[in-house]
């Protein structure tokens, strides 16, 4: 498994992400859709690409772009167009940021409070504290770059039965990471990837899908021979699983996290192939953000459980209450203990 920039948490701009941010193109709309033309995928029409093309503006899922443009242009291929509108010279994709809001808005929503706010802090406060606790799993202490795939063993976001939609989704997910039409860096284990994207334990999915070598199979991109049709229903699938899980917490959880890990696989395969067109700054502040906000939450989690251990604790008051059923009082005015007349 590639990670990218292994050991930092600021990676360069490879090319000027301002001039894609704010062009006009990045604000293109049609008439005949709900959504700007940037957040609906030219591949499989559903909207939430997190790509956009620069300088047209169309927008692709990260799994749903076709591989062979990346390849093509590594290997020094000049004029190729957008595989979208097919009308202008594609100069560089652009991986949109992390919608943060709407993350933090989803905080409101599916957040249980656990408790009254201490003095000062408001309700909303805690309602996203929760949320981005519930995400603490997703982001490990100990790697080194935000880009890393790896996830919590212990990570359990998944769990129980299966429905059938999920078994659709994870059979379709496997025969594509197997032809290798997926963007996912070369090497990448099936056990690591699955677990990645469904935020379970290997465990759960070793009991349902058989023969599926799990751990031995890795990942060889064959970019030449993708199939965009198994793409577009490997999209349908997924959204369909989503909508769906009943436990409207684990739903939210699950979207969050496949927009970023599509995001980190596609950045970390643009990387490993050196595709230096890539715009990836504004993504990657978004995923430090995030970041950011799990450890304020756990931080402000600690420290709440502290100061509930110390109010615990017996107070010089208890103390004194004891003492009187021992027989003895404190004297207040010169702290001396007195017991049965005597003193010292």
């Amino acid at each position: 498994v590639v990670t990218a920039y292994a050991g930092t948490k600021t990676l360069p701009t490879m090319c000027g992400d301002a001039s894609l941010k704010h062009s006009s193109s990045n604000r293109m709309s049609s008439n005949t859709r709900k959504a700007p033309l940037s957040q609906i995928c030219c591949g499989c029409q559903k909207t939430g690409a997190e790509l956009q093309i620069n300088p047209c503006g169309c927008g692709f899922h990260a799994k749903c772009f076709p591989l062979s443009h990346i390849t093509e242009s590594v290997g020094g291929k000049k004029g190729l167009k957008c595989p979208g509108c097919g009308s202008e010279l594609m100069k560089g994709i652009y991986i949109k940021p992390i919608d943060v809001k709407s993350v933090q808005n989803a905080s409101h929503r599916l957040s249980t409070l656990t408790g009254d706010p201490e003095p000062g802090q408001k309700y909303h406060d805690i309602l996203r504290e929760d949320f981005f606790l519930s995400l603490a799993s997703t982001f490990l202490a100990e790697s080194a770059s935000i880009t890393d795939i790896a996830i919590a063993e212990d990570l359990e976001v998944r769990n129980g039965r299966w429905t059938a939609e999920e078994v659709e989704f994870i059979e379709c997910l496997i025969k594509c990471f197997k032809d290798g039409i997926l963007p996912v860096s070369n090497g990448t284990t099936l056990n690591k990837f699955l677990r990645s994207i469904f935020l379970c334990k290997s465990t759960r999915l070793r009991k349902k899908i058989k023969n599926a070598n799990f751990c031995t199979s890795t990942y060889t991109m064959n970019a030449k021979n993708q199939d965009m049709q198994e793409l577009t229903r490997l999209s349908r699938l997924q959204e369909t699983f989503l909508e769906k899980l009943e436990n409207e917490r684990s739903k939210k959880l699950l979207k969050f996290n496949m927009t970023r890990m599509w995001g980190t696989y596609f950045f970390n395969l643009c990387v490993q192939l050196g595709y230096d067109s890539i715009r990836a700054q504004d993504w990657l502040n978004s995923l430090e953000y995030v970041e950011s906000k799990v450890t304020a939450a756990k931080e402000a989690r600690r420290m709440r459980e502290r100061r509930n251990n110390l109010l615990q604790k017996p107070t010089a008051l208890d103390w004194s209450n004891h003492s009187h059923g021992q027989n003895g009082y404190l004297d207040q005015s010169n702290h001396s203990y007195t017991r049965g007349g005597g003193g010292y």
